[in-house]
């Protein structure tokens, strides 16, 4: 379920009457709406109000607003409450996760009983995603090997960290659905890992919905940009400005940014591809940023 304003999801989980009531994380999200991440968190908790009974929850256990989710369950008396994450509290967690080119792989572990497993993406937060699935399946009475299955088998979908190769020098990540903080941070660790020390190239749009901290939360991307190395920044819109600045003010060469048109910004990647490219490309839904993609693709077949 999503929401940008509270009450929505109130207003949704008691139409849905679910079984199984998952949040996966809360972070700095639709704040225009919410206000600050505590309310993210109070808004997404609107999930247990309809609950059935007898039904259970799912949080992670890692999440620093924990404790707002694990106060709504206990406070609608949810009798099952489990965990997933990497730490000891974690009824389900995670642990000798390793990154192997074009997938992860990661081990599990229930009670005392240790499972591998491997899924069909680089991005290492897909484990805690992957942590989330298990445990709602298993919910759900699905058997470990069906489970095991359904895991090998993910495949992503387009916008949604979709990493495939474009042409025999470019390699894209089309992370374009959507973008908040914690997505673009979790995208640009990606980027790093799977380039390496391959050329790579962020292209970033607005991150919208972001009210009175817009300027903090951009900035904040561009220092990331820049402690990460990442070779080059591209930026569309008008917020990002504050990306830019966040990348100069530690140590991001100004010559490895550039500011412009979707056009534009397609004209530079295929020049600045003449070598094994990594290509981010990520923002805001209202930027559709999947356009730089299609242009890309276009000019590429031209050529």
């Amino acid at each position: 379920m999503g929401m940008n304003h509270p009450g929505e999801i109130s207003r949704l989980s008691p139409i849905a009457l679910p079984d199984i009531a998952m949040v996966i994380n809360t972070a700095g999200v639709h704040l225009e709406g919410l206000g600050s991440v505590g309310n993210v968190a109070k808004a997404k908790a609107e999930i247990f109000d309809g609950i059935r009974k007898n039904g259970v929850a799912i949080l992670f256990a890692d999440d620093p607003r924990r404790n707002i989710l694990e106060k709504k369950a206990r406070e609608k008396n949810i009798q099952t409450l489990l965990f997933f994450g990497s730490g000891n509290g974690s009824n389900i967690r995670s642990f000798k996760v390793k990154t192997l080119g074009d997938s992860t792989e990661f081990t599990i572990k229930i009670k005392n009983l240790e499972t591998p497993f491997s899924i069909n993406s680089p991005a290492p937060f897909m484990v805690d995603n992957c942590l989330a699935a298990i445990c709602a399946a298993g919910s759900a009475g699905i058997c470990p090997e069906g489970i095991k299955k359904g895991i090998k088998a993910f495949t992503p979908v387009k916008g949604r960290m979709n990493i495939y190769r474009l042409s025999d020098l470019i390699h894209i990540i089309d992370d374009t659905y959507n973008a908040n903080p914690a997505s673009v941070a979790q995208a640009l660790n990606t980027l790093n890992i799977v380039s390496k020390d391959k050329n790579s190239i962020a292209v970033l749009g607005d991150m919208l919905e972001l009210g009175d901290e817009s300027a903090f939360y951009h900035r904040q991307i561009g220092q990331k940009v820049a402690m990460l190395r990442i070779n080059k920044l591209y930026v569309f819109g008008s917020l990002v400005k504050h990306t830019m600045e966040g990348a100069i003010e530690n140590g991001f060469s100004k010559d490895n940014i550039f500011h412009g048109t979707k056009d534009q910004i397609v004209e530079k990647l295929l020049d600045n591809a003449k070598t094994k490219t990594w290509i981010l490309v990520k923002g805001s839904r209202g930027m559709a940023m999947e356009t730089v993609i299609q242009g890309l693709e276009k000019l590429i077949m031209v050529a």
